[in-house]
């Protein structure tokens, strides 16, 4: 999941996007990755659930890096 995490930031800096562009990439990703873990926990494959969960995760950590720490309230996380 680390690598994927580290092509897309990649791909996003390759392709020139603003913070603004970047949060859109990292808030689909964190969504598609959501509906894949809900999927595998729906199947019983707890082991690639909890690693699309966590692959969820890193991208709402990176949602707040690009946004700054003044600024995570926007997602609902209070410092």
């Amino acid at each position: 999941m680390q690598d994927l995490m580290e092509l897309i930031n990649e791909i996003a800096r390759r392709k020139g996007l603003d913070p603004r562009g970047r949060v859109d990439l990292y808030l689909r990703i964190r969504e598609e990755l959501l509906n894949e873990a809900d999927r595998e926990y729906a199947v019983n494959n707890l082991v690639l659930a909890s690693e699309k969960y966590w692959g969820a995760v890193a991208a709402l950590l990176n949602v707040i890096g690009e946004l700054g720490v003044g600024s995570t309230i926007v997602i609902g996380i209070t410092p």
